[in-house]
């Protein structure tokens, strides 16, 4: 944590800054601190932070927040907020621009990223990896489920394993919300719906679970290391057929092989209508698989890891 001088933002007071968030507490009309249970975290950007080889129609995947399609999407988050409490869903509180930065106020989550576990080079067992995906699908699910300004609803199209949070406690947590309603997100987690410029689809959301799950389970990405994130992996991705992960891992049951090729069906009408259903499948698996698997569980198998603990990003 960076020691920063207190500084007065809008209504709110920036006491410190953490991974590159600022760590707030909201001010009354009064001029004192809320008292509130958590503080807040505070990301900012300047106006008109557009990369210099960007144009301002820029709609590219690095652009930072400042375009057109940054304030399309907080359009689109706006009327939700404050965000309902859901253990599975990070909170936004508001969006917005003081002086001359844009700013999100959000949840101060301590949490690591999910891909940093397993870049300690071991698989996840098999319970654990099912118990973070249901966890995932349940906040993708209230995620859909926010009243939206128009059909089909509100989309996350940036899910990947950077955008899920384990917390010490155990805590699976859905976040990085804040970027491009139509493309967005990293090319190595973009679906196959994504390579052309229209709206996502929740089920969208879906199929990225399905590759994020399908990782967490072979230690691999769909799209081989030395083609992802190249020339050609729009080309393989938008040709891509599931194969089950049991051929790379044979303790994957079959039900979970089923439930992963369902999630990965490169027609929308193919997966699964929505998250509520995905969630439950896997629930049903993990309670086949390990009965008495809990949020202490993970807790427990994280403890170990000497996490590197850091705010969650909008």
């Amino acid at each position: 944590m960076v020691q920063m001088p207190t500084v007065r933002f809008g209504k709110y007071l920036l006491v410190d800054e953490i991974g590159g968030l600022a760590i707030a507490h909201p001010q009354s009309e009064g001029g004192g601190a809320v008292a509130l249970p958590d503080s807040l975290a505070i990301c900012r950007w300047p106006v008109g932070s557009i990369d210099p080889q960007c144009g301002p129609d820029c709609d590219c995947l690095e652009c930072p927040p400042g375009n057109p399609q940054f304030h399309r999407r907080c359009a689109e988050l706006l009327p939700q907020l404050p965000f309902p409490v859901h253990p599975n869903l990070i909170r936004l509180f508001a969006i917005g621009r003081i002086e001359d930065w844009y700013f999100v106020a959000l949840q101060l989550v301590r949490g690591v990223q999910l891909g940093w576990p397993a870049r300690q080079g071991a698989l996840l067992p098999i319970p654990l990896a099912i118990y973070i995906a249901a966890e995932v699908a349940r906040g993708l699910a209230a995620l859909h489920a926010l009243p939206p300004k128009s059909q089909p609803g509100l989309v996350h199209a940036n899910l990947s394993p950077a955008a899920i949070l384990l917390t010490a406690d155990g805590q699976v947590i859905v976040s990085s919300l804040i970027r491009s309603p139509v493309l967005k997100g990293n090319i190595d987690w973009l679906t196959p719906d994504q390579l052309h410029d229209a709206p996502c689809d929740p089920r969208t959301d879906l199929f990225a679970l399905g590759m994020v799950l399908y990782t967490l389970l072979t230690g691999q990405h769909i799209i081989a290391d030395d083609a992802r994130g190249g020339a050609q992996h729009g080309e393989l991705l938008s040709q891509f057929t599931a194969t089950p992960p049991s051929t790379l891992r044979r303790d994957v049951p079959p039900q979970l092989d089923r439930i992963v090729m369902r999630a990965l069906a490169r027609p929308l009408a193919q997966r699964y209508p929505d998250a509520v259903t995905l969630e439950r499948e896997l629930r049903q698996v993990l309670a086949a698989v390990a009965p008495r698997f809990a949020q202490s569980d993970l807790a427990q198998y994280l403890q170990p890891l000497d996490l590197p603990l850091h705010p969650a990003m909008p």
